[in-house]
């Protein structure tokens, strides 16, 4: 296999884990919704009050940090994704005037 086989399946790969990680990050953010609501209702009084006691407690807390977790690992893999389109474009740029500069040569 060539380099360019190599990095494209490289990409294809980032690409895929990028897809995967995004909807565990939307349903970590779903997640910290529900429990907040939940946790406000088991509170009970009025919404904001209950709502405010609700972000101070240890449930809602760990919720975050699950959410925190999954939006790291999602931006990670959108990121790798960028970086490898870079890089591609990159070597499209470079192929290309190396194509244009054999044209002036012969």
């Amino acid at each position: 296999m060539s380099a360019i086989d190599d990095f494209m399946t490289e990409y294809g790969e980032a690409l895929q884990e990028a897809a995967r990680l995004g909807p565990i990050a939307e349903h970590e953010e779903h997640m910290r919704k529900v429990v907040l609501a939940e946790v406000a209702a088991e509170i009970g009084g009025a919404v904001a009050q209950a709502e405010n006691r609700a972000r101070a407690s240890e449930r809602y807390a760990m919720q975050l940090a699950k959410l925190l977790l999954a939006r790291t690992a999602a931006e990670k893999a959108k990121a790798r994704v960028t970086h490898m389109a870079a890089r591609l474009d990159v070597w499209r740029s470079k192929v290309s005037t190396e194509r244009e500069r054999m044209k002036h040569v012969q």
